[in-house]
C-alpha cells in the first residue's frame, strides 16, 4: 500500500506553513523559505533529491538564492516606494501647514476624513468643511489631524 505522507507533500505543507507565518511576522523573509520548500518538493518529485540530506541542502540553497535574488525587488512591490523622508509610521511632525483634500465632510461636532500623503486620515475642524475642498493641517493629535478652512 502506498503511503500518503510523501516527502513532496511534507515540503508543500512546510511551504504553506511558512507563507502563513510570513503574514504574521514582519520582515518579508519567511516567504522565500516557503519558495525553497516548494522547490524542494518539486526536486523531490522529479527524483533529483532522494534522501533527507539532499532535500535539506536543496531547501537551504533554493531558499537562500531566492531570498538574495528576489527580496529587494519584491519588497518594493509589497511596501511601495518608501523614501527616507516618508517612512510608514513616521510621526509626521512636519505636517503642520500642509494642504489636504477633504474626502468626507467635517463639522465642528463630527469628525470626517482627509487624504494626506496617499492615505485617509481622521480629521476634526472648527469649520464646516464639505467633501471635495482643500484644507490646511494646523495640528496633529496621534492619528487625528486638526484642519482648518483655507481662507481665500
Amino acid at each position: 500500500m502506498e503511503t500518503i505522507l510523501t516527502p513532496e507533500l511534507i515540503w508543500i505543507a512546510a511551504g504553506i506553513i511558512l507563507f502563513l507565518f510570513e503574514m504574521m511576522v514582519p520582515g518579508f523573509v519567511l516567504a522565500f523559505f516557503g519558495v525553497g520548500a516548494w522547490l524542494t518538493a518539486l526536486l523531490s518529485w522529479i527524483n533529483v533529491t532522494n534522501d533527507v540530506g539532499s532535500q535539506l541542502l536543496a531547501f537551504l540553497l533554493t531558499s537562500l538564492i531566492s531570498l538574495i535574488a528576489l527580496r529587494k525587488t519584491l519588497k518594493g512591490y509589497f511596501y511601495g516606494d518608501v523614501t527616507e523622508e516618508h517612512h510608514p509610521g513616521e510621526l509626521l511632525e512636519d505636517s503642520q501647514g500642509e494642504i489636504v483634500e477633504v474626502i468626507e465632510q467635517i463639522s465642528p461636532n463630527k469628525p470626517g476624513k482627509v487624504k494626506y500623503r496617499g492615505s485617509n486620515w481622521k480629521a476634526i475642524s472648527q469649520d464646516d468643511l464639505p467633501a471635495g475642498i482643500t484644507a490646511r493641517i494646523i495640528n496633529r493629535d496621534n492619528i487625528t489631524l486638526h484642519v482648518k478652512k483655507i481662507s481665500n
